[in-house]
């Protein structure tokens, strides 16, 4: 299987995955843990939209230790978000749910960043914009100034 042609933003990556638990130092991070193949060939910590059904999420991809199977690991939120059925087994494991994975862009990521319910990612991405508008004001004061003579 061609995993670039497979992740492309029409046709994203389709596959039936058995849902796991996070590990707990990632709970409550926005995170998902994917094999490599399963993140469109994408390196870890990138946004990807995840889809479950008619429900979508935006979450940061990281790597899988176990990489056999279609195995993707998803905190609470992630799972309340895409409207997961809760884990019946012992191990926190659902069944096999068909699930999408897809690239995400750059402004799609900005708004993610700015967007974001952790005080760890938006407050410096409010720090970000705030510098880059003052910034802008500067250089339109030093244009739009005319120069003393």
């Amino acid at each position: 299987m061609n995993t670039k042609k497979n992740c492309q933003r029409e046709n994203p990556y389709n596959s039936e995955f058995q849902v796991e638990k996070l590990p707990l130092g990632d709970a409550g991070k926005w995170r998902v843990r994917l094999s490599k193949r399963n993140r469109c060939g994408r390196e870890r910590h990138c946004l990807v939209r995840v889809s479950h059904e008619s429900n979508r999420g935006y979450f940061v991809a990281l790597g899988l230790q176990n990489q056999k199977g279609d195995i993707i690991q998803m905190d609470f939120d992630a799972r309340e978000i895409l409207d997961i059925p809760r884990s019946k087994g012992t191990n926190g494991t659902s069944a096999n749910l068909e699930i999408k994975v897809l690239k995400r862009i750059s402004w799609g990521a900005f708004c993610w960043y700015v967007c974001h319910r952790d005080p760890n990612v938006y407050i410096p991405a409010y720090v970000c914009v705030a510098s880059l508008i003052l910034g802008l004001l500067g250089v339109g004061a030093a244009f739009g100034c005319p120069a003393d003579s």
